[in-house]
């Protein structure tokens, strides 16, 4: 009998969770076929990662933050999957022409601070060119990737993207490069200056004893400061992880958003 309740129960659960709408078009800029293509998605991903994705447009926030906003929204309409209420929603506002990733559950870690600045960077384009659908679908790619990520046990954070890190690589060869430069013209300059003393020397008629003039001390002492300083290395540090906040029905919510 309790697991014939409990079959029931979770089919309820399932029939619930499905009746949700995860693409809530208010301020009207998404066409038929982009709401259901987006819907699509959001409900394939709410399968395979039992994770909430949802987007909302809204013509105006009516004066209220658009985190405030956004937190609000997905906590009263009750999304999010689980006990713990994984998900993320996307909110876009027209009037104030400002957007923001609100995540809970598992979503506070799948979406780090870092990866939400990624994901900011690559949609604001869209934002601002009125490619609503686009961005939309570029934020989808980018779950589906930090999804992934933490399927393989290590979230999306600072230092994970490899077009950083070869970035840093780049960075620091270059600058090994401009000190190896900088060494071997200090050194031409330094002998320079020496044979200029000779010939003021001899232009003096000082006489010189033959073979005395010997250079036993090499001009490079100056330069074995060796100026590797370690101010590359603060540039790989900084905040990790994810910045929480509390919202009015008092559940933590990460995320971050803007203006386009």
């Amino acid at each position: 009998m309790k697991r014939a309740l409990l079959g029931v129960i979770c089919a309820l659960c399932t029939v619930v969770t499905a009746a949700l709408e995860r693409v809530v078009d208010e301020a009207g800029v998404l066409s038929a076929s982009a709401r259901t293509a987006l819907a699509e998605e959001v409900d394939t991903i709410a399968q395979r990662y039992k994770f909430d994705v949802v987007i909302v447009t809204q013509n105006s926030l009516a004066g209220k933050a658009a985190q405030d906003f956004a937190d609000d929204y997905f906590d009263q309409n009750g999304y999010g999957s689980g006990p713990s209420r994984d998900g993320m929603l996307f909110l876009i506002t027209m009037q104030e022409r400002a957007f923001h990733l609100s995540t809970s559950g598992s979503g506070i870690q799948t979406f780090t601070d870092y990866g939400i600045r990624r994901t900011i960077k690559r949609i604001k384009p869209a934002l601002r060119e009125g490619r609503y659908f686009d961005a939309c679908t570029l934020l989808l790619s980018d779950t589906v990737y930090y999804l992934e990520q933490v399927r393989d046990g290590t979230p999306f954070d600072r230092g994970s993207d490899a077009s950083e890190v070869e970035s840093r690589r780049t960075g620091w060869l270059f600058v090994m490069a401009m000190i190896a430069i900088s060494a071997a013209l200090a050194v031409v300059l330094a002998l320079k200056a020496q044979l200029k003393a000779v010939r003021s020397s001899l232009s003096a008629e000082v006489l010189v004893k033959p073979d005395s003039f010997q250079i036993i001390e090499r001009s490079d002492r100056f330069i074995s400061t060796n100026t590797t300083r370690t101010a590359r290395r603060t540039q790989s540090a900084g905040s990790a992880g994810s910045t929480t906040h509390t919202s009015s029905s008092g559940r933590s919510h990460g995320g971050g958003g803007g203006r386009f």
